[in-house]
């Protein structure tokens, strides 16, 4: 919507993504190598080491140039915790509602305030503990309140999280596009929140 796209970035796609796309295009080269390793028999734990030594804040290594492999040096880590948890988890751990929610607040704070210091020393290095943190505060939270009439609604949106995350864009864009250029509102608390309201329940219309 804010960058016009021409015939040969479709003539691409398949190889370069566009927009909130690139997610499904790191996805796929993680889960095609993380479980090609396995196969071959590489551990968990030698795995873990591998996706630490890949991000790009530990080694040296110059970026390949292609978007998807770049951006699964990121986030590698991340699956990489998946199969650890699927592999040393037999039972998942539950907390008292309480401690949930303390630990949910408490998680939620520490994201917040790492995101207002965009200029603290080893800021990339130590993103991906705290992007840890606020995993762990959002299934705290989601433990908080599972028994509840919300939290039904919430694991409503987590089983549908990736197409919300597919297409949210296109829907909260339209929303905008109607208030500013269709109904003249230029108001941000309207834009926020019917932008919000409309990325997360267009896509599941």
């Amino acid at each position: 919507f804010n960058s016009p796209r021409g015939r040969l970035n479709l003539l691409f796609v398949l190889v370069i993504p566009i927009e909130q796309f690139w997610f499904l295009y790191a996805l796929f080269v993680l889960t095609m190598l993380i479980g090609g390793l396995l196969r071959l028999g590489i551990g968990p734990w030698l795995l873990s080491a591998l996706a630490i030594l890949a991000y790009p804040a530990v080694l040296p290594i110059a970026a390949t140039g292609w978007l998807p492999l770049d951006d699964a040096r990121h986030y590698a880590i991340f699956v990489v915790i998946g199969v650890l948890v699927r592999a040393c988890l037999v039972e998942p751990v539950r907390f008292p509602r309480a401690a949930s929610a303390g630990l949910s607040f408490f998680g939620f704070i520490c994201v917040a305030s790492f995101a207002a210091l965009t200029t603290l020393p080893g800021h990339d290095l130590v993103a991906p503990i705290v992007a840890l943190i606020g995993i762990s505060a959002t299934v705290a939270l989601a433990t908080a309140t599972s028994a509840t009439l919300a939290g039904t609604f919430v694991q409503y949106l987590g089983r549908h999280s990736l197409e919300i995350y597919v297409a949210h864009t296109i829907a909260s864009a339209g929303v905008r596009i109607v208030l500013a250029k269709g109904l003249n509102v230029h108001d941000p608390i309207v834009h926020a929140a019917l932008g919000i309201l409309a990325g997360v329940l267009g896509p599941l219309g």
